[in-house]
């Protein structure tokens, strides 16, 4: 459940009017619209807001409250990846890793996962590699999304080496990426824009200008995920 009424306290506690609120995050309109209307906002918009107005998911979105499990300390750590608070992340990952059951492959993958993203985050590339590795290899079938968000940020990893036959492999077919994500919620949401955007890049570098504009176009066509335009924007510099 959102929780607008707590951005409107938070607003006011600061000082702020809408539309300072909104500077450079997204129109005043909109931010009326949250507030008044209760109108979810993208994750991306609600993180830039929960940064501004120093609050975190927990306080204004009531499904983020944390449960004291191995499986919801996992996803607080996505969580805090998704709020760019990378250095919390890298430490309940710490903390995650010395108690983490070997046995139980799906949690597992995902602290994989987030392990090689931070490190990707930190251009420890040789580790992001190891990590993606473990991920993209795991024959499980569940949790694909893990699987394909591995891949494509191997993709990455070879894109900025400037090895690019080496990141086609990983890019070569980027409309299986939005037939086969399972977006379920915002964290699967967030790592989807962030294959996009991986994805987008290398296409757009690599000439294939057409299969670019149809990633977005797709993206945006899928009234399920309800992107914003700030997000579609930010392509428009390759």
């Amino acid at each position: 459940m959102f929780l607008n009424s707590t951005i409107k306290q938070q607003r006011k506690i600061k000082g702020l009017n809408q539309s300072e609120l909104a500077a450079g995050i997204c129109t005043q309109a909109t931010m009326s619209n949250i507030e008044n209307k209760g109108t979810v906002p993208s994750l991306g918009t609600l993180i830039k807001l929960c940064q501004r107005l120093d609050l975190t998911l927990n306080d204004v979105v009531s499904e983020f409250q944390p449960v004291e499990d191995n499986l919801d300390e996992i996803t607080n750590a996505e969580r805090l990846v998704a709020l760019d608070q990378i250095n919390a992340a890298d430490k309940k990952l710490q903390q995650i890793g010395a108690k983490l059951d070997e046995n139980d492959e799906a949690l597992n993958k995902r602290f994989q996962f987030l392990s090689g993203y931070l490190c990707l985050l930190n251009d420890d590339l040789d580790g992001a590699v190891f990590h993606f590795n473990f991920v993209s290899d795991d024959a499980l079938q569940a949790d694909s999304s893990y699987v394909i968000a591995a891949q494509i940020c191997l993709g990455q990893i070879y894109f900025q080496r400037d090895q690019l036959n080496r990141a086609e492999f990983y890019f070569r077919d980027t409309n299986s990426l939005m037939a086969n994500f399972e977006v379920n919620n915002e964290l699967s949401l967030f790592w989807l824009k962030i294959c996009v955007r991986y994805a987008y890049q290398y296409l757009a570098k690599t000439k294939q200008t057409t299969a670019a504009k149809t990633l977005i176009k797709q993206l945006v066509d899928n009234q399920d995920y309800k992107i914003s335009s700030r997000f579609v924007t930010e392509f428009q510099e390759y």
